[in-house]
């Protein structure tokens, strides 16, 4: 009788689990296998609109799953050089958790050369944008601030549109966790020496002005490593040039920020904006700080 209660609760555990790999197979059958498993579960977040790990943790679980104590390192960076997902989220999710397998990055810079580090740089996945940044929203907010007085019923729009972007943009600054995780840890990779650290430090300043969110803290940290680069030996005349020529591409990006929207007396309608941006007095006191001896 308890035999026949557990055998339906039995069979289901058994068809939800996913199939353990053989101990035997190789790292790279094993790598793509993973890469499936993670892309399913990226889909699934994006569908769902939230994280299911805030941290690199599927890493553990596959491979306790797989009878496998580890991957080789060097092919597990290898994976993480090129896109592997067309959707940028999709492309994060699954890069920042193969994090978790613990890639070994190159031991000099000849391994991956400057040429191939700035291909990498290029093709790491787009933030999602902000929604403050909503092209949409920014419309209907001018539109009525325009008219200067509202009606009630567009006065509650613009009350609800204030508590939805709140809302929305804390969602979908967790959604970009992946994508700036990633960076995080190649930044990290580069040291504190030499010009990519700073290549890395920029392309995540580009990343996020082009998606609208707010960098002025990042700019500072930008100033402050370009100033404790002076003293830094390894950092050739070359490679100032080549840093400063990326950092010269930023100026004029420019993007808007809704930083609230609300009604005022007899129903007028109030807005703050701000903008995230790369200005150009910014990039000539930071090429002034490379060039300077």
């Amino acid at each position: 009788m308890m035999n026949s209660l557990f055998l339906p609760i039995f069979l289901a555990l058994t068809l939800a689990a996913p199939p353990a790999a053989s101990p035997n197979v190789s790292d790279a059958v094993l790598l793509r296998r993973a890469v499936v498993e993670l892309t399913a579960e990226a889909e699934q977040a994006l569908t769902d609109q939230r994280l299911p790990r805030q941290e690199p943790t599927f890493a553990r679980e596959f491979l306790q799953r797989s009878g496998r104590a580890s991957v080789d390192g060097k092919l597990v960076f290898k994976r993480l050089l090129r896109p592997l997902g067309k959707d940028p989220f999709i492309d994060a999710y699954v890069r920042w958790q193969l994090l978790g397998f613990g890639p070994v990055w190159p031991d000099d810079d000849r391994t991956l050369d400057d040429e191939d580090f700035e291909l990498f740089l290029a093709e790491l996945p787009a933030l999602a944008m902000n929604p403050r940044s909503d092209r949409e929203a920014i419309a209907r907010i001018n539109a009525a601030l325009a008219r200067e007085i509202v009606n009630d019923a567009d006065a509650e729009a613009l009350r609800q549109l204030d508590q939805s972007l709140r809302e929305r943009s804390a969602e979908v600054q967790n959604l970009n966790r992946p994508a700036l995780e990633f960076r995080r840890w190649i930044e990290e990779q580069c040291g504190n020496t030499g010009h990519r650290h700073h290549q890395a430090r920029l392309e995540r300043l580009d990343a996020l002005v082009a998606a609208g969110w707010p960098t002025e803290e990042l700019k500072r940290q930008i100033a402050r490593r370009f100033e404790e680069a002076r003293r830094d030996r390894s950092f050739t005349p070359e490679q100032r040039a080549r840093v400063a020529s990326q950092a010269a591409r930023l100026v004029g990006r420019r993007v808007p920020i809704i930083q609230s929207v609300g009604v005022g007396e007899n129903n007028s309608p109030q807005a703050q904006f701000d903008e995230t941006a790369v200005y150009d007095f910014e990039v000539n006191e930071w090429i002034r700080l490379l060039q300077d001896k």
